[in-house]
């Protein structure tokens, strides 16, 4: 069984990551909007950077994704008394 402070963790954890995946969507959201509003940004060979920083963002959002939902299984199981 998971203690009191072990679920508090774990639930300050899920907050954590939570706002991690906020924050990433939110970048790669406004990234988006540039890019559709026309914006242009480019390297010094050229190519388009605006593709490629909102794959990194979306990149990062499904991995905070990933471990938010691990995180919060975990918080769960210990709210209903299992040892995680």
């Amino acid at each position: 069984m998971a203690t009191e402070n072990r679920i508090i963790y774990l639930k300050v954890y899920c907050d954590q990551w939570k706002d991690s995946l906020d924050r990433a969507e939110g970048q790669r959201d406004r990234l988006i909007e540039l890019k559709n509003s026309g914006l242009s940004a480019f390297d010094d060979d050229g190519k388009e950077l605006l593709p490629i920083m909102i794959e990194e963002a979306d990149e990062a959002a499904r991995l905070y994704k990933r471990i938010l939902t691990k995180m919060e299984s975990l918080r769960d199981r210990a709210i209903s008394g299992g040892d995680v």
